[in-house]
């Protein structure tokens, strides 16, 4: 991979490593807006659906490497307490 196409992937990793940092803390910070209003719905639905695409990716998109099935599917598992 050349010098400028790895710089590229390091400053996406960064930006969604801070994105995803900014949505765990609304997500905790202001649960009950997110839960109640129109906004935080859709926006708890798109989280959702990136997280299940993540899901299908590691097992489609990582099939040449060792993927434990059992590790991904326990924390897919939601906790509900």
């Amino acid at each position: 991979m050349s010098p400028a196409n790895r710089a590229v992937i390091q400053m996406v990793n960064g930006a969604v490593i801070v994105f995803l940092f900014m949505i765990t803390f609304i997500s905790f910070e202001y649960s009950q807006e997110l839960v109640t209003s129109s906004l935080g719905k859709v926006l708890l639905l798109r989280t959702s659906l990136f997280w299940m695409a993540r899901l299908v990716g590691e097992f489609t998109l990582k099939a040449r490497f060792a993927v434990k099935p059992a590790l991904v599917v326990a924390f897919a598992i939601p906790d509900w307490s």
